[in-house]
């Protein structure tokens, strides 16, 4: 039976395997916080997060980063994001344990959480509890401001 846990990993190790595991798709290949400049044009409450200490948790199977979870809190808001996992790893529901340890940790850190999504995976957030604030729309794709 494969050993699961949750940790903290450093910004370096989670670049790393956001570049080597992009899941096919480009807006988690190369991460950067300046998305949260551009979008703070539209939703200037993402601005102070651009300065926000990077932190990351990492789910491993056995010893296999299998996938990870971006968040920083600034003031009393937490902006989380880039929830990425492997999907050979999908039975373990690793974005919901990922998302359950990330509130565990923060628990009265924040009262508002921040995060965007794209429309393919806004049911998904729906379900981690966020509602739309607003939406725009980004390289053809709509992108959801979510709100919990």
């Amino acid at each position: 039976m494969p050993y699961l846990k949750i940790t903290h990993i450093n910004h370096f190790e989670a670049l790393n395997w956001l570049k080597y595991n992009k899941q096919g798709d480009a807006w988690y290949e190369n991460f950067t916080k300046k998305h949260l400049l551009y979008f703070s044009k539209i939703w200037p409450q993402l601005k102070k997060f651009y300065k926000g200490k990077d932190n990351w948790l990492a789910a491993y199977i056995d010893t296999k980063i299998a996938g990870v979870y971006y968040y920083t809190i600034v003031e009393n808001e937490i902006y989380d994001g880039y929830l990425t996992t492997d999907k050979q790893f999908s039975q373990f529901n690793l974005g919901l344990k990922l998302n359950t340890k990330l509130l565990e940790e923060t628990k009265n850190k924040w009262s508002i959480n921040w995060s965007l999504c794209f429309e393919k995976y806004l049911t998904y957030n729906e379900k981690l509890g966020f509602k739309i604030d607003s939406k725009t729309v980004f390289n053809k794709q709509t992108i959801y401001l979510l709100k919990r």
